[in-house]
């Protein structure tokens, strides 16, 4: 429940145009927002899957960046 509502916040405030969230929670828990089993070792740290998935997400949304 934390994370939902400090992931909802963070929603909030990235719509300000202050900073861009990559929302890594959404791809990475089921349907009942826990972290999808093959994703993680005990319920909160992730498994070598769980940050191949979760450096993909960062990397394509890095990636989609325009150029400084």
């Amino acid at each position: 429940t934390k994370v939902r509502v400090i992931n909802d916040r963070l929603r909030r405030l990235a719509k300000l145009g202050t900073f861009t969230l990559i929302d890594t929670y959404a791809a990475l828990v089921d349907n009942d927002g826990l972290l999808t089993a093959s994703y993680t070792i005990d319920g909160v740290h992730l498994t070598p899957a769980g940050y191949t998935r979760w450096a993909e997400l960062i990397n394509r949304q890095l990636s989609a960046l325009p150029p400084r």
